[in-house]
């Protein structure tokens, strides 16, 4: 089958040349020249797609039409075999619907029959059924006779039976009056027993908590004491360490002053002795100073 359309062809040509040009090209659009260059592209390619399209419309509608041309031709032959094939089919068909036909007769018929046999044997059914009902209806009544006689019997021995248990009943009732008011008795004597018990009980216990209310109150009473006593000795303590680190850093204050009055005056002492002590008959007072200082120092 040849699936060339040589109407394609002259736009598959141009289309090799177009690709080669114009592949994956990336016109400068933002200038007057690239944007011409991509209008002037666009509208090459686009005259080809309407070359393309013409082609396509003209093939088609030369296929359409050989399509009608087609189906008039096997129109034709089809009436043609039809005049040949249909009157044998008439045939054909009049004989199955013949058959068709004695097929449902002879169905029918056998319907019928089981329908009659299944009558028959449902009459001969309720026949059986109403002579069993019957039967049944007699042995009822019979049942129902018997069931009443017993029913009656029974009812005289309950009545009899009632009247014994209702004596014995009495005797038991009033012999556990007897004893209930025995037993109550004995309860309200043992509950007046346990109430003084407990009358008692709480006494001690009252007695007990009161004594114990009151060495606990003691025994605060002395804790409390002692912590008094306590706070007071720390107290003591703590301000007589503070006069003594007080006395102690006034002391210290004190023999501080006294040595840098000392320093200052011997600085004062040796820049003197510096500047004349050159003279005939000085004294040195340098180690007059070291020797006040070292006195100093024995005496703290």
């Amino acid at each position: 089958m040849n699936t060339e359309i040589v109407s394609y062809n002259s736009v598959k040509a141009a289309l090799t040349d177009l690709t080669a040009r114009y592949s994956k090209v990336v016109f400068d659009v933002s200038t007057p020249k690239g944007m011409g260059e991509a209008k002037g592209a666009y509208k090459e390619i686009n005259q080809h797609s309407i070359t393309l399209e013409n082609a396509r419309v003209k093939e088609k509608a030369d296929s359409l039409a050989y399509g009608r041309f087609v189906d008039a031709e096997a129109k034709r032959i089809a009436e043609q075999l039809d005049g040949l094939r249909l009157p044998i089919k008439s045939q054909i068909d009049e004989v199955a619907k013949r058959e068709q036909r004695e097929r449902e007769a002879a169905v029918k018929a056998e319907e019928a029959r089981i329908l009659a046999e299944q009558a028959a044997a449902k009459a001969a059914e309720e026949a059986k059924m109403a002579a069993e009902r019957a039967s049944i209806a007699r042995q009822r009544a019979e049942l129902d006779a018997r069931a009443k006689a017993e029913a009656d019997r029974l009812e005289a021995a309950r009545i009899q039976q009632e009247g014994i248990e209702r004596a014995a009943r009495a005797k038991i009732e009033e012999a556990e009056r007897a004893s209930r008011a025995a037993i109550e008795a004995q309860e309200r004597e043992a509950r007046m027993a346990r109430e003084q018990a407990d009358r008692e009980a709480k006494a001690l216990r009252d007695a007990e908590e009161a004594r114990l209310k009151a060495e606990s109150d003691r025994i605060a009473a002395e804790r409390r004491a002692v912590e008094d006593a306590q706070r007071k000795e720390r107290e003591a303590v703590e301000a007589k360490a503070t006069a003594e680190r007080q006395a102690k850093e006034a002391e210290q204050r004190r023999i501080l002053q006294q040595q840098n009055d000392v320093l200052d005056g011997r600085a004062m002492l040796t820049a003197f002795n510096t500047r004349f002590g050159h003279l005939p008959g000085f004294i040195t007072i340098a180690s007059m100073i070291d020797d006040f200082l070292a006195e100093e120092r024995k005496a703290a």
